[in-house]
């Protein structure tokens, strides 16, 4: 595959990525780094504070509800 100058190439992963930009010519290429894409996404346990709520069933009794992901 030949890459024409300027064309971008994005590489990524579940975790990271990078954008690349093709400063050379189809015959020797020359990558740089344009953007570094930063996805801060904590672990859902730092992003949860409060506790799971409860409800009334139609029995008169409380129920539980599971925490969301």
């Amino acid at each position: 595959m030949r890459l024409s100058t300027g064309t971008f190439v994005l590489i990524r992963d579940a975790a990271k990525a990078l954008l690349l930009e093709n400063k050379g010519d189809a015959h020797a290429l020359d990558l740089r780094v344009v953007q570094v894409p930063i996805n801060d996404n904590p672990r859902t346990s730092q992003q949860g504070s409060d506790r799971p709520g409860r409800f009334e069933t139609p029995d008169g009794g409380r129920a539980a509800v599971e925490a969301t992901d």
